[in-house]
């Protein structure tokens, strides 16, 4: 696939022309000559999967919602504390959304760095294979 400079969408590696804003595609080694931002992997966690963050690990213990943008998910840390861990799903967004949606998201990472009890506290934010995800409180009884 070749993502065209102009607008970010992904075409097949042997289009001449971007079949989204139809900008002619200059082909150097497989790629366009200018950088091609990488791909966002498909990530999919399961029980029993680590998440490396920067401060510490957590153990991925079952799925507990998804919704139209990502899935969230609890985990336990190496103390074996609850925690909330949400995953962005940008592999499935379009090119051209995905800067907003990383935008939105991490000001949602921000807002929950507010102390308060009316809003559930953010504990620290990462990357799994180019999908931006936020470590926050687990709240048992719901959202």
């Amino acid at each position: 696939m070749i993502r065209c400079t102009n607008c970010g969408y992904l075409n097949h590696l042997t289009a001449t022309s971007c079949q989204s804003c139809r900008l002619v595609l200059n082909h150097k080694n497989g790629s366009s000559d200018s950088k091609t931002t990488p791909l966002p992997e498909k990530v999919r966690l399961q029980s029993g999967n680590i998440v490396p963050d920067g401060q510490s690990r957590y153990l991925v213990t079952k799925e507990i919602g998804s919704g139209g943008f990502g899935t969230v998910y609890l985990v336990k840390d190496l103390h074996g504390r609850d925690f909330a861990l949400k995953l962005l799903h940008l592999w499935e967004i379009h090119p051209l959304d995905q800067k907003e949606v990383v935008h939105r998201f991490k000001r949602e990472y921000e807002a929950g760095r507010v102390l308060s009890p009316y809003i559930v506290h953010s504990y620290s934010h990462g990357e799994l294979g180019g999908n931006p995800f936020i470590l926050m409180d687990y709240c048992s009884n719901g959202d």
